[in-house]
Parts: structure tokens; C-alpha cells; sequence
């Protein structure tokens, strides 16, 4: 899992796992070069007491990335097991909370979420959502976010 020092967890529905996967694919680059050290639901072995697990992933990350959807914010289990428990860490000061956007949703209705700024944004600073933007510009969004991601461990 690597130190707990630059560790990043991913808070995502099972239903936005491509956006898991293209957000993981810059983040590899980071982790390769030791700035990061991603971890997620997927990285739990079968028959392991994963509930356990998952929590100190949660418990050992310094930044909580979550990817912001409406089948994200309709999961009872995103809603009351890993938000409370990564809010509750960021409340006490041990982890950065970087909320992103990844499918249009009504998030700014949800009082929590819309006190936090959300990435990416348009020119003007409002954020949206990554499946509004295409190809090459979708994947510099990314690459943005990963850069991002990077500077927030570090600190």
C-alpha cells in the first residue's frame, strides 16, 4: 500500500468504474514515480475481512478523491459508511477531502457537497463534469486533476 505519507483513496460507485479506470491510468504515473500511492475498493482480496480493510485504507490516506455521480450519491453505502468515516478524518485534520465531478448530477442540491469546490472547471471557475468534455481535452482534465492530486500530497 506504500507509507501513509502520500496515500489517496478512491471513494466511487461500481457503476462509474471507467471513470475509475481513466482517473487511475494518469495517477499510475505518479504512483510509479513514488508521489502517490492509490487505493480502492478493487485492491481487496476475496475471502479477507474487507470491511476492515477498506477502513484503514480510509484511516491511512491523506487525500479522499471521490468521484462525484448520481449513482455515487444514491449509494447508501458511499453515503453511510465511507463519507461519514472520510469527513470525519478530514474534520480532525489528517486528510484532504477532492471532490470531482465526473457525470452531471445534481450535486450543488446535496448541503455538504456544495459547500466544497468541486473539480474540473469551465473558464469561469464553475465546475463540470468530466463526461462533458472530449478526447483530448478530457484527458488533459485528468492529467489536471493528477497534477492537482500530486501538489495536495506533497504539502
Amino acid at each position: 500500500m506504500g507509507g501513509d505519507r502520500n496515500r489517496l483513496f478512491i471513494s466511487y460507485s461500481h457503476e462509474d468504474t471507467k471513470w475509475l479506470e481513466a482517473i487511475k491510468e494518469q495517477l499510475a504515473v505518479l504512483e510509479a514515480e513514488g508521489l502517490v500511492s492509490i487505493c480502492e475498493d478493487s485492491q481487496l482480496k476475496v475471502g479477507e475481512g474487507w470491511y476492515q480493510q477498506l477502513n484503514e485504507m480510509m484511516l491511512g490516506a491523506r487525500l479522499g478523491l471521490l468521484l462525484i455521480s448520481a449513482p455515487f450519491l444514491k449509494s447508501k453505502f458511499v453515503r453511510q459508511e465511507e463519507l461519514p468515516r472520510l469527513f470525519e478524518r478530514h474534520e480532525a485534520g489528517g486528510m484532504k477531502i477532492y471532490p470531482l465531478l465526473v457525470e452531471p448530477c445534481p450535486w450543488e442540491r446535496i448541503e455538504w457537497l456544495a459547500k466544497l469546490q468541486l473539480r474540473p472547471q469551465d473558464a469561469k471557475r464553475r465546475a463540470k463534469a468530466l463526461a462533458s468534455f472530449v478526447g483530448a481535452a478530457r484527458k488533459q482534465k485528468i492529467v489536471d486533476v493528477a497534477d492537482e492530486i500530486a501538489a495536495l500530497v506533497k504539502q
